[in-house]
């Protein structure tokens, strides 16, 4: 079964589904979509001076 994503901007919900259905909607790739649910992502986010605007990724089945 394929792990199921909750894709934020800032506090709005995006989008939520499968990395595939996920990345559809954004126009980017499935391997995007994971990628921002990474702690790399979110290490990299917090050094941003507007980080309340980055888009983030959740992943709901771990």
């Amino acid at each position: 079964m394929a792990k199921e994503y909750t894709v934020y901007k800032g506090e709005d919900i995006i989008v939520s589904g499968t990395a595939k259905e996920c990345a559809q909607v954004l126009n980017i790739k499935p391997e995007s979509v994971r990628w921002l649910s990474t702690q790399a992502n979110l290490r990299r986010i917090e050094k941003r001076q507007y980080s309340n605007h980055a888009m983030v990724a959740v992943c709901l089945d771990d």
